[in-house]
């Protein structure tokens, strides 16, 4: 295949109509609010102190280390304060430049007519929904654009061509790249892998120009891991996900990501019917696209798309909760340029040079193809709106709770997890709302499934002023969406239970294990050992009648466990979830973060310090949820 079209500047066209296209398509959700996570970054962005700038060059607690991506910011908020419009309308303009230099790869790589469809598709392709509308994506599209740019740079106009310029383009690209986010440490994998499918003649010729091309960014690689270490004084990233199990690996490799890239429909937005149609027509198009792959399978740069995915990947194959979750979208982001690479060939091949029930494949592939990324990007798009019309909502109401109670510290219970099929992870409020004049003095506490882990285990709960500076509400919407109402008053009877336990010592409550373990447990000498969860594990009291399903925890100011786990796996965060029902038979959950070396440890969990529990003088069915797939506990 060789390189055709005329134009020198060619690519501002594209450029153009890619930033007006997707303008038309997510330009109605500019002006929505800030979702999880954007409030701390665009506080940080503002850059007008000393601190600020601190913020934005330093590293994040001690795990991330992305001041390019991070300065790219500033300029918006600068002129802009706390608005997101801005933010979200770059955010485009960097789409679109990703999508160009995509554009530019695949006409040298293959013709004009690839470049297109490889630039549509990526363009377009739904998974994109959270990176152009959660603002704390910008890390992935800064990296993304800086490591196209490197392999644009890197790749030699023709074969056996190479400057020097070029090279030092590439390493100074694949820099920047590193120090916007960590999945670009992949680079120069995919510089070599590019080079060296581009380039004809002998197998060492070939590996000595991937080389030469690829020197550049692996020097910058090292440059960025020896500052981290200086930094960090490690790598960095979250230690439970740092060392993943090959088997999780693979498994994401082979199933979870490609899930994820081939079928990222938000499923909770679409109607059951909507849902099996959109998932039967992409099957089908899936096998229209290994037919028309296996008929060029000889053709050695159409390979370039799949391992371009698997390189890209594989800094996020450690990472249990990929699946064809929404919040994926943005972590997918450099990998799905490889779908791109792989479908858009596939999409344009020369009708000339195949029969006609391939041309005919191929057409009905491009318009289904053209179909679904519309419709999916849209669907996908309108969830996240739902997310910040809810999380909207919720701070309004909070906020019209504190304007009328003077209490100083305000704790919120029970908020949503999830919205249309988009999950919510937060641990504080000021992922809700910007800072402002009325909530400076004050602390919000956002009460969930991980408030013990986080604030709760250190709340001076005993202290009467404390107490009496504090109120408790519950979120009373509709969990799944939009419906809100003000939220219930729960200060008096948690302050009540909280000077009650607060005049008590605290006592243990001894649990123990029934007589016949839940399904998928086997009772060994040392304990219980299982191979398939995960697993939840039923908690009764010591001496209890083994019958009985009710845990008396009376005024004991908190629980201990004692016991040792082993996980055989690397599937998930190294917590526990203990899951209870209060007297209103209401559930609650607590993540409890645990050691797991197989040694003995003791946990506890101060009762009062979470008012759910405060106001429950005893739990049903206390059960702790074993998120491993395989694993070891001793009691």
């Amino acid at each position: 295949m060789k390189m055709t079209g005329d134009g020198r500047f060619a690519w501002l066209l594209v450029f153009g109509v890619a930033y007006l296209l997707t303008l038309a398509l997510a330009g109605w959700t500019i002006a929505d609010g800030p979702l999880v996570d954007d409030n701390p970054l665009l506080f940080s962005a503002q850059a007008n102190t000393p601190q600020k700038w601190g913020l934005l060059l330093a590293p994040h607690a001690d795990l991330y280390w992305r001041p390019v991506a991070k300065l790219t910011l500033v300029p918006a908020a600068l002129v802009a304060g706390y608005a997101t419009w801005p933010h979200r309308l770059t955010a485009l303009l960097l789409h679109a430049l990703v999508t160009t230099l995509l554009w530019v790869l695949a006409r040298r790589l293959y013709d004009l007519r690839s470049a297109y469809w490889t630039a549509a598709v990526f363009l377009l392709h739904p998974i994109h929904a959270g990176t152009i509308y959660w603002i704390s994506a910008r890390y992935d599209l800064v990296a993304a654009a800086f490591a196209t740019a490197a392999v644009v740079a890197a790749l030699p106009a023709a074969a056996g061509a190479t400057r020097a310029r070029n090279r030092w383009a590439a390493a100074i690209f694949t820099l920047l790249a590193c120090l916007s986010k960590e999945i670009a440490f992949i680079t120069p994998g995919l510089i070599a892998v590019t080079v060296w499918l581009q380039s004809d003649g002998a197998r060492r010729e070939k590996a000595a120009l991937a080389w030469r091309q690829t020197a550049g960014s692996l020097i910058a690689v090292a440059l960025v891991l020896l500052a981290r270490l200086a930094l960090l004084h490690r790598l960095g990233g979250p230690e439970p996900l740092s060392h993943p199990e090959p088997t999780t690996i693979l498994g994401n490799l082979l199933i979870s990501i490609p899930l994820a890239l081939f079928a990222p429909i938000n499923w909770e937005a679409v109607t059951a019917g909507s849902a099996w149609s959109i998932g039967l027509g992409w099957l089908a198009l899936g096998i229209t696209a290994l037919v028309l792959f296996a008929a060029r399978r000889r053709e050695r740069r159409l390979w370039l798309g799949p391992l371009w995915i698997a390189i890209a990947a594989l800094p996020l194959a450690g990472f249990i909760f990929l699946g064809r979750s929404l919040n994926a979208g943005y972590m997918l982001y450099l990998p799905s340029a490889g779908l791109a690479l792989w479908l858009g060939p596939l999409l344009a091949w020369p009708d000339e040079r195949s029969k006609k029930p391939r041309r005919l494949a191929r057409r009905l592939l491009q318009f289904a193809l053209c179909l679904y990324c519309v419709a999916g990007l849209t669907l996908n798009l309108q969830a996240y709106h739902r997310a910040e019309r809810l999380l909207g909502q919720i701070t309004g109401l909070v906020r019209n709770y504190a304007a009328q109670n003077p209490a100083r510290n305000i704790l919120v219970e029970d908020l949503p997890q999830e919205v249309a099929g988009l999950p919510l992870f937060y641990d504080h409020f000021d992922q809700f709302f910007l800072p402002d004049p009325e909530s400076a003095e004050r602390r919000f506490l956002l009460v969930g499934p991980r408030f013990y882990r986080t604030e709760g285990a250190a709340l001076p709960w005993s202290d009467p002023a404390w107490i009496a500076d504090t109120a408790v509400i519950r979120w009373q919407g509709n969990r799944q969406g939009m419906t809100a109402v003000s939220p219930q008053d729960l200060t008096a009877p948690t302050r009540e239970k909280w000077r009650r336990r607060g005049d008590r010592p605290n006592g243990s409550l001894a649990l123990a294990i029934g007589p016949e373990p839940p399904a998928g447990l086997t009772r060994t000498p040392a304990g219980l050992e299982w191979r398939r969860g995960p697993v939840s594990l039923p908690l009764l009291a010591a001496g209890a009648d083994h019958v009985a399903a009710r845990i008396d925890v009376g005024d004991t100011g908190e629980v201990v466990l004692t016991f040792a786990i082993e996980k055989l796996d690397r599937r998930a965060a190294p917590e526990l979830r203990f899951e209870w029902t209060d007297q209103d038979d209401e559930p609650h959950a607590v993540l409890l973060p645990v050691n797991a070396d197989g040694r003995p440890h003791t946990y506890r969990l101060a009762l009062a310090a979470d008012p759910r529990w405060a106001r429950t003088l005893f739990a049903h069915g206390l059960v702790l949820h074993l998120p491993w797939r395989a694993g070891r506990l001793r009691f």
